[in-house]
């Protein structure tokens, strides 16, 4: 990012978005549940802390691959 730091509002951060620009350094997963019928958000969280517990590799700073 670029400019001086700021609260970082929700507005503010939406603005980024709209404008395309983001911390190079930020990785993002997307995740979609697919269910027969409703799902709860509790649910939805538990089943994303879940499947980051799987899917996600934590590093130590400046470990490489």
């Amino acid at each position: 990012m670029y400019g001086s730091r700021s609260e970082w509002t929700r507005t503010e951060r939406l603005g980024a978005v709209l404008e395309g620009r983001r911390h190079l350094g930020q990785q993002v997963i997307e995740a979609i549940f697919i269910s027969s019928g409703p799902i709860s958000a509790a649910d939805a969280e538990s089943h994303l802390r879940d499947l980051v517990c799987d899917v996600v590799v934590l590093r130590e700073a400046g470990e490489t691959k």
